[in-house]
């Protein structure tokens, strides 16, 4: 019995690992919902398209699907920029075209 118990606390734990969110999974992780990416800044999206960014000012947005890509407008400005999303339990990671990563976690309703 004592090795089955070493067996079992040797063996790795399951862990999450990212996944990247095609656009329904993109729409479906998104829509309606509110991401803390920490204690100052949070960002809700509506099934709308609009999107508020908050941290020592709010911004209103625009966000859209664009095949595999999470993409966002804040005018007055017309550039769009877009980023790859991914999951991981409660966590969502935006990735910008040139690598840079942001990370937050789904508000608790």
């Amino acid at each position: 019995m004592r090795w089955v118990a070493l067996i079992v606390a040797l063996t790795p734990q399951t862990a999450l690992a990212w996944e990247r969110l095609d656009g329904a999974g993109i729409e479906a992780a998104l829509a309606d919902r509110r991401v803390v990416f920490d204690d100052y800044t949070q960002q809700t999206f509506t099934s709308q398209g609009r999107t508020r960014y908050v941290t020592e000012r709010a911004a209103d947005g625009y966000w859209q699907v664009d095949g595999a890509l999470y993409c966002v407008s804040w005018p007055p400005s017309l550039i769009v920029e877009c980023y790859a999303l991914e999951i991981e339990g409660d966590k969502l990671r935006f990735t910008s075209a040139d690598g840079v990563s942001s990370v937050g976690t789904y508000a608790a309703e």
